[in-house]
């Protein structure tokens, strides 16, 4: 079993379709840096099911897409072939080729297949789980990867032997028998809380029982008490509206008079009202009129304002033009005089600047030679300064040393006596700690009860929380799936729309006259709107009319030739036409269709009216329905004179007339368009109505989600937890106290001794410090006198030089400042012809300014003269308009004041018109008042007591007293109100109750069952994951300890260990350790690297004795490792390679001479990798 071939397709740099085949044995991949070697190991883990961007050296998924060049587009996909010899069995496929395929698109969509059937990346893991050759397992190793294998990562370590031990099949199983359990307890702690209160619920139906008995029996003497009281009432009332009533007749009598005399009044006010507002109108056109004259008139005066100002700011410029002119020309020959004068200032500083050159060098030479002399007597002084400091040196530090012993000395002594009051006041505090902590201990025990209980009530409140969040983001993508399923039919209705409103497909002639108002009434329809049919159906007759589609149908021939005279006319192109009275008949009986692939004759599948029922038929005359060519060809090899047309819209004639080619997006569109239009407007609703439930329940639940509090039962938990801990803090505290106050107890007795040694020593070493100290002291006096000699002589020449530097800056200064006055005589002289230059053309610029000023002078003047007409003639006009508002007001005041004078002769009448309507209004409402009362006893007396009230009369004598019964009635109410809710079904609710009770009984007694049965298979599955996992470990220690010893030599030391201490061999520490000779480190991370990389081969081989893998990818492991390793590394690989097949990816050439087989990987072309194989045993190279 082996990995046969590979092939890649747009992945990361392989832009260009590339084919790897394998043959069991050495494959070498080779090329240089950043060719795209790793390209290929990162295609075959890709393939394998990888989904961490950054061990395939990207940020996100869609990166491995090929990005583009210079000279070439980016891909929109990549894909990923791997085909595996399943020879052996060992992937659990009945397959012998498996062929694995991931693709992804730039969209981010991912899909896989196996053996080109589209499957899961589950169905991936699961096939190669357990095999060695998973996308995570040891059958693909980069360098990095040996540090990981080494270092103190132990989950990666042993991720490889359990792989190898088979045990992640067993932890998959754990992990799923634990998500199983928790839903058992999480199910059985809801049951058993439905159990308490269905109990409780039993125990309430049977006081309720007895209450509705009690019930009963009040309510049959209230009805009794009712009825009668009822009655009473009823007539009552009914004695009490017949005097009202006659009252009401004489009020409205009145009434109506008075709205008589109103009706005339009002009639007259109308007509002055309609002469008043003649007048308002003509008011308001005189006022417009005066309005629009006054706006002339101001914009007139406002022209001449401007005019006038304008006038005055031109002469006003004339004036500054003239003033500029006499100030340019003054500037103009100051500044050809200093001209004259910079001139001859810059030749005069000329020769200034070259004498004071000549000085400074002279002046800089002696400076030079002085200070050479200076530098020498400044190191003879450092020399003897550093012969003094470093005897100051000696002499402090013996005295530091001699201070030091003497402090320490006193010291010891206080240490001593200090040492043992300490060690008796320990002793004391020893006692009291162990009392404390007897009493924290009872404490710590009480509030770990309290913190196990607040924990287990944030627990059930975050299951429930989690079970919100769970259905909130399956409501979420409900809701996505909707909103996109009404998008693409908002899209699909407003696509047909628009075909319907611009009449696309439709000839220039044929839109013409269906949008034309004078001639669309003559337009039945055309072909494509006149017929329908399934959606399945709609490419294939639009196919078979073809250009039919657009014709237009009417009545007779008369009415096409007036559409094509109105086209001649307006000059808008052709149109074609159908009339429907001159249509063939067509036969209505047709013989059925019978074969494979046909679906019938085409007219059967179309639907119209039944006026075009004759256009349908000779449209469709002699057309069958197939679903392919081959179902045509088929069919009219029995019936030759057939048309048939094909699912996808293709033609096929028996007189060798073909149509067909790729569908678009728009084919089908045409026929029944409203139809479509009005399926998709519904389907459209049905999504609206779809898309507002789910958010209405998305709503509900993120309420509820934020309304949950599991935060204060959590600040509960930890407040218990603070106090548990502070306790337990508190005991650690004492319990460290005493113990340290023991070993202080100890340790004082320790020093006690040590001290008295270490004070005999310090009292010889003082003993000898004196007279060293006072030696060098005198010599220390012979260096100073030497160091003041030199010092002198050293101030006096450094005075010297002081004047030598002063004369040479000096000269210096005097050179630099030459320099800078001749650099400013020449700017100004440049300054000023420039200025010179630039005074001659704002002259003449002036001159050209005060020209056109004299010009706008005159213009303005003209305007001027003009402005004062306009404005006279505009005055007397607005004179007039003003003589005729006054007489129309006037004549307005008048009509004003007459029709004043009825509004108040109004006024009173309607003051006794709405005294009478508050007669009438008042008897109304009591006569209303009490009609209501009566129809209410009667509704009353229907609804609560099922009676019809009827009018009954009582004698004079009759002693019934209405408000005694009301209290009555009142006083049974409310015995009845204080029995509370009474519950009519409590004997039913109490039977159902109790099977409930019982049914949920059993429920709990079977979760209990299942909890056990859970348990003790999580205890089988953990059980047999040890003795699998100890069982391999065993085996791979033990060829850990061959394989290493021949990679190294037979002396040299190795072993793996499992952590001990640990229960769980699966949950422990593995150990390495790795000694070459001559060598002991005390960790692994302190052998080379190329010991590192021999030490992880030697553990990945052992492995491969263990559990072979099929195949193994090696991705420049051999690079830390010299020629003698290499050469160890290369016999190893071609031992396993009989039952393991090796793909190398090396830069070494004494890997290469290994291999069967070698590809090199190079880049001709930037940023495409391309592939050169080679085989060695055909010795022969392809390119890929």
């Amino acid at each position: 079993m082996y990995l046969s071939r590979l092939e890649i397709v747009g992945f990361k740099s392989f832009a260009n379709k590339v084919h790897l085949s394998f043959d069991a044995g050495i494959t070498a991949i080779v090329g240089p840096n950043g060719c795209g070697k790793t390209n290929v190991v990162d295609a075959i883990r890709w393939a394998l099911g990888e989904q961490k961007p950054s061990t395939l050296r990207s940020d996100k998924m869609e990166d491995v897409i090929f990005n583009g060049t210079k000279n070439r587009k980016p891909l929109g996909m990549a894909d990923v072939s791997l085909t595996i010899e399943n020879t052996k069995g060992i992937l659990p496929s009945e397959y012998s080729e498996v062929t694995i395929t991931r693709r992804v698109y730039r969209s981010g969509e991912s899909e896989y297949y196996l053996n080109k059937t589209l499957c899961r990346l589950k169905d991936i893991k699961d096939l190669f789980m357990d095999t060695g050759m998973g996308s995570d397992a040891y059958s693909v190793i980069e360098l990095k990867m040996v540090e990981t294998i080494l270092s103190e990562k132990a989950d990666e370590r042993r991720r490889l032997f359990e792989e190898a031990a088979g045990v992640t099949k067993y932890k998959h199983r754990r992990k799923e028998a634990y998500r199983r359990l928790d839903s058992v307890q999480l199910d059985l702690n809801r049951v058993s809380d439905i159990i308490k209160e269905v109990q409780k619920a039993v125990n309430s139906l049977e006081r309720q029982a007895n209450k509705a008995e009690q019930y009963n029996v009040l309510t049959g003497q209230l009805r009794t008490l009712e009825l009668d009281l009822f009655e009473h009432e009823y007539a009552h009332l009914t004695e009490m509206i017949g005097p009202l009533q006659e009252k009401l007749v004489t009020a409205r009598d009145e009434k109506n008079r008075i709205n008589n005399t109103l009706s005339n009044e009002e009639k007259q006010l109308d007509l002055f009202r309609d002469k008043i507002g003649y007048l308002e109108q003509e008011l308001s056109d005189a006022q417009i009129e005066l309005n629009e004259q006054q706006q002339k008139i101001n914009i007139a005066q406002q022209q001449r304002v401007k005019a006038t100002e304008r006038s005055k700011a031109q002469h006003e410029a004339i004036e500054r033009y003239e003033k500029d002119k006499v100030d340019l020309r003054q500037q103009h020959s100051e500044l050809e005089v200093r001209a004259n004068e910079v001139k001859a200032l810059i030749e005069e500083t000329n020769k200034k600047v070259h004498d004071a050159t000549l000085q400074y060098a002279n002046k800089k030479e002696e400076l030079d030679a002085f200070t050479v002399q200076l530098d020498a007597k400044t190191e003879e002084v450092k020399m003897h300064q550093e012969s003094v400091i470093a005897l100051l040196q000696e002499i402090s530090t013996k005295r530091q040393t001699y201070e030091r012993a003497k402090t320490r000395l006193e010291n010891i002594h206080g240490r001593i006596e200090f040492s043992s009051e300490e060690s008796d006041a320990c002793a004391e505090q020893v006692k009291e700690n162990t009392e404390a902590v007897a009493r924290l201990s009872a404490e710590d025990k009480e509030l770990r009860k309290q913190f196990i209980e607040a924990e287990t009530r944030a627990q059930n409140q975050e299951n429930y929380i989690a079970a919100l969040r769970q259905d909130i983001e399956s409501l979420k993508h409900n809701e996505f799936e909707a909103r996109t399923q009404l998008e693409r039919r908002r899209s699909r209705l407003d696509f047909l729309k628009s075909l319907v409103e611009s009449y696309d497909g439709f000839s220039e002639g044929a839109k013409f006259l269906i949008t034309s108002d004078e001639w669309k009434s003559n337009v039945q329809t055309t072909i494509a709107d006149a017929l329908s049919t399934k959606a399945e159906y709609r490419i294939a007759i639009e196919s078979a009319l073809g250009e039919l589609a657009s014709y237009i149908v009417v009545n007779n021939l008369e009415e096409a030739y007036r559409g094509i005279a109105f086209l001649k006319k307006n000059k808008k192109g052709r149109a074609t036409f159908i009339c429907l009275d001159k249509l063939p008949l067509s036969a209505n009986h047709k013989s059925s269709l019978q074969g494979a692939g046909v679906v019938g004759w085409a007219r059967d599948v179309v639907q119209c009216d039944e006026q075009y029922a004759a256009l349908c038929d000779f449209l469709f005359s002699n057309t069958a329905l197939v679903n392919d060519v081959e179902s045509a060809n088929t069919l009219m090899s029995t019936h030759t004179s057939l048309k048939c047309i094909t699912i996808d819209g293709e033609f096929v004639t028996s007189e060798g007339i073909l149509k067909g080619g790729s569908l678009r997006t728009e084919d089908g569109g045409m026929i029944g368009k409203k139809t479509q239009i009005a399926e998709l407007e519904k389907e459209i609703a049905e999504y609206e109505r779809q898309l507002s439930a789910i958010r209405k329940e998305l709503s509900e639940k993120e309420h509820s989600l934020k309304t949950a509090d599991v935060k204060l039962l959590h600040e509960q938990a930890k407040a218990v937890e603070q106090k548990m801990t502070g306790v337990e803090m508190r005991i650690a505290q004492i319990e460290y106290e005493k113990k340290r106050i023991e070993e202080t107890i100890q340790r004082n007795a320790t020093e006690r001794v040590r001290l008295h040694e270490e004070s005999l020593g310090l009292k010889k070493e003082i003993g000898e410090l004196q007279p060293a100290i006072a030696a060098l002291e005198e010599k220390k006096s012979v260096a100073e006198q030497r160091s003041g000699a030199a010092v002198s002589e050293l101030e006096t020449m450094e005075a010297l030089w002081e004047q030598y530097s002063k004369v040479a800056n000096e000269a210096h200064v005097t050179l630099l400042q030459l320099e800078n006055d001749e650099k400013n005589f020449t700017r100004e002289l440049e300054y000023s012809v420039a200025t010179i230059k630039n005074i001659h053309s704002t002259l003449q610029e002036r001159d050209v300014d005060i020209a056109q000023a004299n010009t706008d002078i005159r213009k303005l003047l003209m305007e001027l003269t003009e402005n004062e007409h306009e404005l006279s003639s505009l005055t007397v006009e607005l004179k007039k308009i003003v003589e005729r508002k006054k007489v129309v007001e006037t004549e307005f005041n008048v009509k004003r004041n007459d029709m004043h004078s009825i509004e108040l002769k109004i006024k009173d009448e309607r003051r006794l018109h709405e005294s009478s309507l508050s007669v009438s209004h008042e008897l109304e409402m009591k006569i209303s008042e009490l009609t209501m009362k009566a129809q209410n006893l009667v509704l009353r007396a229907k609804e609560e007591l099922e009676f019809e009230l009827s009018l009954r009369e009582y004698s004079v004598d009759d002693t019934f007293d209405i408000e005694t019964v009301h209290e009555e009635v009142r006083q049974m109410k409310e015995k009845i109100r204080s029995l509370g809710a009474v519950n009519f079904a409590a004997f039913d609710e109490y039977k159902t109750e109790k099977e409930r009770l019982e049914f949920i009984t059993a429920q709990r007694d079977d979760l209990i069952e299942s909890e056990k049965t859970l348990v003790q298979t999580i205890e089988e599955i953990n059980a047999t994951a040890q003795r699998e996992f100890v069982e391999t470990f065993e085996k791979i220690r033990g060829h850990f300890i061959t394989t290493f010893k021949g990679l190294f030599d037979e002396g040299d030391d190795c072993d793996l260990r499992l952590e001990e201490g640990v229960e769980d061999p699966l949950e422990a520490r593995i150990e390495i350790t790795a000694k070459p000779r001559g060598k002991r480190p005390t960790s692994i991370d302190l052998l080379s690297g190329g010991e590192k990389t021999l030490t992880a081969i030697a553990l990945l081989f052992a492995i491969y004795l263990v559990k072979p893998s099929p195949f193994c990818i090696l991705d420049e492991v051999d690079a830390p490792l010299d020629d003698s390793n290499i050469d160890r590394f290369s016999r190893i690989i071609r031992k396993f390679s009989d039952n393991t097949q090796f793909i190398v990816v090396t830069h070494n050439k004494r890997t290469m001479e290994a291999a069967n087989a070698m590809y090199g990987v190079t880049m001709e072309e930037q940023g495409i990798s391309k592939l050169v194989s080679v085989r060695f045993n055909e010795n022969k190279v392809r390119a890929n």
